[in-house]
């Protein structure tokens, strides 16, 4: 019989610190204890895609700010099906601001490894600590219920500062998991890409620091079809066709909408809700660059009742007149 496929999934590792080894010497044996490195909160499991499909979601993921999270561990929790759990879990407490993170990036993760998409619903972030083998015993099981029952809460708190891609580990007897890549969390580092117009007239350079791209709903941009990514002022370096540019405005005059005057195409242009930078049509960089960028809509239409939320995400933006 061949091998299993791995699986794979991307999480944020967890330090086991102090609190494990207490905790697990009063769990029922004959359960499987997870070792301090393998203790992680999952953001998206991947399931057996593949190496090549796992990198992908975890390059979109190095394209993402992923804010740093600061959590507390309560009490353990009874994972899966009430009479036969899957695992034994430490629920975070804290706001919301970690589930809301996790739940909304978790289907952008799980496309960019071609994985079907979350049918969970909203994200429960945990870390487990344990798990039950699949043939294990009632007596097993209840024993585990009442370790879960009479186990206080820790009020352990943590820090959440690193995203990382996991897998099996080569030896599952010692160690279930290992991580195979991970970054900082933060902003990701900037990133230079080429572009230009359709026919070649105008070519340019441009750094990324953003990797949001918004498809906005406004009278002009349903028509363009644009990817809008906002630059700071000095981050777009134009390498040819100067000449062959030419501008539209409209409404406030505010946004000059440039565009090749030999075919028509938009490859960037001055957004009315950032005057001093510059608005890159994502579209109109070079290769696979789009892969790279987290398309999001915005409510252009009602450009005056949206416009403040992408001025307090540079990076991002729409055009309105």
């Amino acid at each position: 019989m061949a091998p299993k496929a791995a699986n794979w999934f991307l999480g944020f590792p967890v330090d086991g610190g102090e609190w494990l080894a207490p905790l697990l010497e009063t769990a029922p044996d004959g359960l499987r204890q997870f070792h301090p490195d393998d203790l992680h909160a999952t953001v998206a499991f991947l399931g057996a895609c593949g190496e090549d499909a796992a990198r992908r979601a975890f390059a979109r993921a190095s394209r993402l700010s992923v804010p740093t999270f600061d959590v507390t561990l309560r009490g353990l929790k009874a994972m899966g099906s009430r009479a036969r759990p899957s695992a034994y879990s430490l629920l975070m407490g804290g706001d919301d601001a970690l589930a809301d993170w996790m739940t909304g990036q978790k289907d952008l993760l799980l496309a960019a490894a071609g994985a079907p998409p979350n049918r969970w619903g909203r994200s429960l972030p945990h870390v487990t600590v344990a798990r039950p083998g699949r043939r294990a015993s009632r007596k097993l099981l209840h024993s585990a219920a009442g370790w879960v029952k009479d186990t206080a809460p820790l009020d352990v708190r943590l820090r959440l500062d690193r995203l990382a891609l996991y897998t099996w580990s080569d030896d599952r007897g010692t160690r279930l998991f290992k991580i195979v890549d991970e970054r900082a969390t933060g902003a990701p580092p900037p990133q230079r890409y080429e572009g230009g117009c359709h026919c070649g007239a105008v070519r340019f350079s441009v750094v990324v620091r953003n990797f949001e791209a918004l498809d906005c709903n406004c009278s002009i941009c349903r028509k363009k079809g644009i990817l809008h990514v906002i630059v700071e002022g000095g981050d777009l370096t134009l390498l040819q066709g100067e000449d062959a540019l030419s501008s539209y405005t409209f409404g406030t005059h505010t946004a000059k909408h440039t565009f090749c005057s030999v075919c028509g195409m938009h490859p960037f242009y001055t957004p009315r809700s950032h005057p001093d930078g510059w608005d890159i049509n994502a579209r109109c960089l070079d290769g696979d660059a789009l892969d790279d960028f987290v398309v999001t809509p915005f409510d252009g239409r009602n450009w005056e009742q949206s416009v403040e939320t992408i001025r307090q995400r540079p990076g991002s933006d729409t055009s309105k007149g």
